[in-house]
């Protein structure tokens, strides 16, 4: 029998309008938790087919060029890239053109070297973009032996083209001459994204950030692809890859700004699209002396923009500014883009960690065996293409290991390169300094204290460290301070620690002092432990953070754009996807970007700067693979902006 409201008792009408009102409630402040990033409207623009010939053959040319790089860095736009590092063709006469950036000996090459490097320098991400963007050594009647007009890849009346051989043979060419010529590509677009599905396998071998659709998946694809399987054949391993689309496609010669503008807001699909600068070069003006000559800067003419908005660029980009958008460079978009991996074994759950240890620059993995007490090293080599293999480990030492043991790595005397330090299960802790190629016994401690769960160093202001742990029954945190050589016990602070949440080190608010972190999940509100140098004590403080609260996932902090503040990122290890939030002030947080799924589901995560470039980056190990996988940090210190106005 239906029953209205109104015939319900007045007890049950005013639990149920309580219920509701609570429903409402809580769905208002589930939509400002999850949907309060504060993230302004953005969007990625990629400079397409830009090598050293062609549209940009001499020296006129490349100063027109330089316009647009200028035009772009004047209004605060960061854009990509996409290099041909050899530009060739056959004429009909028989006459071959060759260039390629590398050729020292040639000063057109030396001028568009050198345009690239301003270009990066300013904040361009430079990509490679095939090796010729062409094929073969003759004259073809579809005019493929031109760079930029003709396929590399999958030219089906040329067999080699076909083969992974080839593909794998074209890419370390490219990647080789980028490097004589001293730039680093960050991200791969195959020309015309035309290949087989094998040779984008080995692909990924070599880069983990593709600026294209992965077009065997989705060649219409809306939204970032993500794989996530090894890559395996073509050098050292690695895992996974991600592929960033351009939905929005391009301006060609005859149509206006209006074919992108009327995508945005239109779909979610994402903001992307590619442009070929070479098409703004019939608004530029010459910049004259005062006897009307033309006017060189480095070699190069100087060239112009109207001072109103004339060409396509100009125009989108103005449009942009008023609806608010902001470009965003894709090493931003993805925070971290897979790269190295470092065969460590299985079963290696809190037996791997990541510091340097040689004094190099950048972090080298440290395993402890638990079963033979081999300490080895393999020294890190993350600052090329991600298949590049580096030396084997080397043993620096043995130690026994018994269960319960707690270890972490610490600069302790400031000589650049980390030691290695161990809580034992009896309470004795003892130090190994590091000479760069082994690990040797410094001091021990007899502590009276029972071993540790987990170990933290905390690096405090005038060269004292705080060496931290939680006992074995999670009850007490234990610590001692160490400076010149003078390890002083600090009072213990018992406590409940039955919540799942892990502590995180690091300097939150700035003071270039590291503390303890209890960010509890689903909240702004953060416990900081500090410890106190007068009273011995650890000081309990509640932080406010202006952070959204619907992230899920462990929570883990530090510098990953290398603008000397700690960010904060949300690892959800099940749905294997990263969300990093950008600090902007004390305390203050917007979300920078996500990406994923990439990862393993299960483990751990390590936070350390691998490549030593100032950016803290992650590094995941699946307890049942035999690998430690990277992904590196290439943020930019500098948040989005809105469009900057002419």
């Amino acid at each position: 029998m239906k029953r209205s409201l109104t015939a319900l008792r007045p007890r049950s009408r005013i639990l149920i309008a309580a219920a509701v009102v609570f429903v409402m409630l809580y769905m208002l402040h589930l939509e400002s938790a999850v949907g309060n990033d504060n993230r302004p409207k953005q969007i990625m623009i990629r400079l397409e087919d830009v090598g050293p010939g062609g549209q940009y053959e001499g020296a006129e040319q490349l100063g027109k060029l330089r316009a647009v790089f200028t035009l772009l860095k004047e209004r605060d736009i960061p854009y990509q890239i996409a290099v041909i590092p050899r530009w060739k063709n056959v004429l009909k006469d028989g006459t071959v053109y060759d260039v390629s950036i590398d050729q020292t000996d040639n000063e057109y090459a030396r001028w568009f070297a050198a345009l690239l490097h301003n270009a990066a320098r300013s904040g361009a991400v430079i990509g490679m973009h095939g090796y010729t963007h062409q094929v073969g050594d003759t004259v073809r009647p579809d005019g493929y032996q031109e760079s930029g007009i003709g396929d590399e890849f999958y030219v089906p009346d040329v067999a080699e083209t076909l083969t992974t051989q080839f593909a794998s043979r074209r890419v370390e060419e490219g990647a080789e001459t980028l490097r004589r010529a001293g730039l680093f590509p960050y991200f791969w677009e195959a020309p015309h994204y035309r290949t087989l599905p094998e040779q984008d396998a080995v692909f990924r071998n070599y880069f983990g950030l593709h600026f294209q659709a992965d077009v065997h998946q989705n060649a219409n694809t809306l939204y970032t692809q993500y794989k996530t399987e090894r890559n395996e054949g073509y050098g050292s391993s690695s895992l996974g890859a991600i592929y960033v689309p351009t939905p929005f496609s391009y301006i060609p010669y005859n149509r206006d700004s209006d074919i992108i503008m009327n995508q945005l807001d239109q779909s979610d699909k994402l903001p992307s699209f590619f442009y070929h600068p070479f098409l703004e070069f019939g608004h530029l003006l010459p910049v004259t002396d005062e006897l009307g000559e033309p006017v060189l800067q480095d070699g190069l003419p100087l060239y112009r923009y109207p001072a109103s908005d004339k060409s396509n660029l100009q125009k989108l980009l103005s449009r942009l500014r008023d609806k608010g958008y902001s470009f965003v460079p894709i090493t931003d978009y993805i925070p971290f883009v897979p790269a190295h991996s470092v065969q460590v074994g299985t079963g290696m759950e809190g037996a791997v960690s990541a510091a340097d240890v040689t004094g190099d620059g950048q972090a080298d993995v440290v395993v402890w065996d638990r079963k033979n007490g081999q300490v080895t090293v393999k020294s890190g080599e993350f600052r090329g293409l991600r298949n590049e293999s580096s030396g084997a480990p080397k043993v620096w030492c043995r130690l026994p290991y018994t269960k319960g043991d707690a270890w972490t790595l610490l600069d302790e005397n400031g000589d650049g390169k980390a030691d290695l330090w161990v809580m034992r299960t009896d309470g004795t802790l003892e130090s190994y300094r590091s000479r760069g190629d082994s690990f040797v016994p410094g001091r021990s401690w007899k502590t009276g204290k029972p071993g540790w769960s987990s170990m933290y160093a905390l690096k405090r202001n005038g060269g004292e460290w705080i060496i931290a742990g939680e006992t074995a029954d999670n009850n007490q945190l234990e610590s001692f301070s160490f400076n010149k050589g003078e390890l002083q016990p600090l009072a213990p602070r018992p406590w409940d620690r039955r919540l799942p949440v892990r502590l995180v080190a690091g300097d939150l608010d700035g003071d270039g002092n590291e503390s303890l972190l209890i960010p509890f999940p689903h909240s702004s509100r953060w416990i900081e432990l500090s410890p106190d140098e007068t009273s011995r004590k650890w000081k309990r403080r509640v932080l406010q953070l202006d952070i959204p609260t619907g992230e899920d996932g462990t929570v883990k902090i530090g510098d990953f754009n290398g603008d000397g503040k700690t960010d904060i990122l949300f690892w959800n290890r099940e749905e294997k996807t990263f969300a990093v939030y950008r600090q902007t002030g004390p305390l203050q947080f917007e979300l920078s970007s996500r990406m994923g799924p990439w990862g393993h589901s299960d483990g751990e995560l390590l936070v350390c700067d691998m490549n030593g470039d100032g950016r803290q980056d992650v590094a995941e190990l699946d307890d049942g693979q035999p690998y430690i996988d990277m992904a590196l940090s290439f943020q930019t210190k500098k948040p989005p902006v809105p469009v900057k106005a002419p």
